[in-house]
């Protein structure tokens, strides 16, 4: 169930990444969160670094594909409520 507490899970993703700065899921993650909130802008920069965090260590390109799926599709196109549709139905995939 989805309880919407975006703000204290970006807080816990947080943690995550202190635990493991290189790892960039918890970054990915974070960027799902802002995106939820309409912070498109910060989601935006939270999805480059993700991808970033992932050009860094080969094991990380599944991880990569991602956020780099969630750039193209949300931001070529100005319809938000379609890139949210595409957002979670790249993400299950």
């Amino acid at each position: 169930m989805k309880t919407k507490e975006y703000q204290g899970a970006m807080n816990f993703y947080g943690y995550a990444l202190m635990l493991d700065g290189d790892h960039p899921e918890p970054m990915y993650q974070m960027a799902v969160c802002l995106q939820a909130m309409g912070w498109l802008a910060d989601a935006r920069m939270a999805l480059q670094s993700a991808i970033s965090m992932s050009e860094a260590r080969p094991c990380y390109s599944a991880i990569r594909a991602t956020p780099i799926a969630c750039l193209i599709s949300c931001w070529c196109e100005p319809q938000r409520a379609a890139c949210s549709g595409r957002w979670r139905q790249a993400r299950r995939s």
